[in-house]
């Protein structure tokens, strides 16, 4: 698969949690897969971006529920050794994300939730050689942090540069579901002429299949 061929899965612009309350009642059955939500605009005040705005597990339960999530003000990350900073400018919300919350211990309380996103490089840490300040990328979070936040911290190795001409909406789907794919394909050992058939197809791994395939 090429990265710049890949086709944009559908999804719905949103901006936090709360349009996860939008989405869930306009439609009945609402495809949480492929939801996005977006973090520009959100701090128009902090001019001096000393500080970063971030989703925050409240209790575990029920992901649409006033209270589980909270939008909270927190000190910018600062990137370590072999370490990305990332404006976060799209992240995913997959049913993995709404699973963890809703089974969520109070271990995990004021957690950043959130598993991959795409964003712009703000500046690397010591060690850092594959991405440079200013790069779009797309990338997946750490073991003890997630993406919904304004400015995200990961390893190097979580980091992929996209295009600078790839809708970052795009780029944003591209760390998970296409590997999972990928994974799949090679722990079934398909090869060029077998047939794979498929039930959820319309689902975001489903799609990815078909494209692949």
């Amino acid at each position: 698969m090429s990265i710049t061929g890949y086709k944009m899965l559908p999804s719905f612009a949103g901006r936090t949690v709360r349009a996860i309350n939008i989405f869930h009642k306009q439609h009945s059955s609402p495809r949480l897969f492929t939801h996005i939500t977006t973090f520009d605009g959100f701090c128009t005040y902090n001019t001096r971006k000393m500080s970063s705005l971030a989703l925050q597990l409240v209790s575990g339960g029920d992901p649409l529920a006033d209270g589980t999530m909270k939008l909270a003000k927190m000190e910018k990350p600062t990137p370590g050794n072999g370490q990305v900073l990332i404006k976060t400018r799209f992240a995913n919300i997959n049913p993995s994300d709404l699973n963890a919350i809703s089974n969520a211990s109070k271990s995990l309380q004021a957690m950043i939730k959130g598993a991959e996103a795409s964003g712009i490089v703000e500046s690397v840490g010591s060690g850092v050689t594959r991405v440079k300040a200013g790069q779009h990328v797309a990338f997946s979070k750490l073991p003890e942090s997630g993406v919904w936040c304004e400015y995200a911290v990961t390893n190097e190795e979580f980091v992929n540069a996209v295009p600078d001409d790839m809708a970052l909406e795009k780029a944003a789907q591209l760390p998970i579901n296409p590997m999972t794919v990928i994974c799949m394909f090679e722990e079934l050992g398909l090869k060029s002429g077998d047939t794979l058939v498929q039930t959820a197809a319309n689902s975001a791994v489903g799609i990815i299949v078909i494209q692949i395939a």
